[in-house]
């Protein structure tokens, strides 16, 4: 199963790359996912041609291609890619396996937002994990609503004439909003934190389904 291809490759450092404002600006986010929605989308086709539809680097195409579709707000795409995985054989996707319980947790999550909770319930069970354990997953809360305005930025660095960078770290309760928001890294320092910090309490996001209250998730 080619998992590692240079294309793919490609993708990935690509869309790093302009989270660090390297590539050029026509490269949107929006058109980086759509890219590599599709070459996943060919990888799962060509490993279900050579009859490996149902192998466990299948399973992870699909379980990868749900997580770039959900922030594309393509909820079905991510639900049917989703239910694949969780109805791959256990011969080749183990009960425990660290794709299926991912699998299981995002699309609990996913059928929480949809008010689906006995659904989402049943998902959550089936991981076989309980909520502490849960946060060991590679999975994150999906950010639905990020916005910093001119408003936010400090009067002290628009009369110096300056900017900077912050990194905020913040949990995310079951209602999906920021909790215990700490800045992480500021350049300059005691400049942009307190802002950036009441920036981020504006944010929301779709947190990841524990099944009880608490915190649910965590995002940098």
């Amino acid at each position: 199963m080619p998992l590692d291809t240079p294309t793919l490759r490609d993708v990935t450092t690509r869309r790093r790359s302009q989270r660090t404002g390297t590539i050029a600006r026509s490269w949107t986010f929006e058109a980086a996912r759509r890219e590599e929605a599709a070459l996943l989308s060919s990888l799962i086709a060509e490993a279900m041609a050579h009859n490996q539809g149902d192998s466990r680097g299948a399973a992870y195409l699909r379980l990868r291609l749900a997580r770039v579709a959900e922030p594309m707000k393509n909820d079905d795409r991510a639900i049917a890619s989703l239910r694949a995985v969780i109805a791959a054989p256990i011969a080749t996707v183990a009960a425990g396996d660290p794709t299926r319980v991912a699998a299981l947790l995002q699309l609990a999550s996913i059928e929480a937002a949809r008010k689906q909770i006995g659904e989402a319930s049943a998902l959550f069970r089936a991981t076989g994990l309980d909520a502490q354990q849960c946060a060991l997953v590679d999975l994150k809360p999906l950010p639905t609503h990020e916005s910093v305005g001119e408003s936010d930025f400090p009067r002290e660095a628009l009369r110096w004439n300056f900017d900077g960078l912050v990194r905020v770290g913040y949990d995310v309760d079951t209602a999906g909003k920021p909790v215990n928001i700490r800045t992480i890294t500021p350049v300059p320092p005691f400049v942009f934190d307190r802002r950036t910090e009441g920036a981020a309490a504006g944010f929301r996001c779709r947190p990841i389904f524990r099944d009880g209250p608490g915190i649910a998730g965590r995002l940098t």
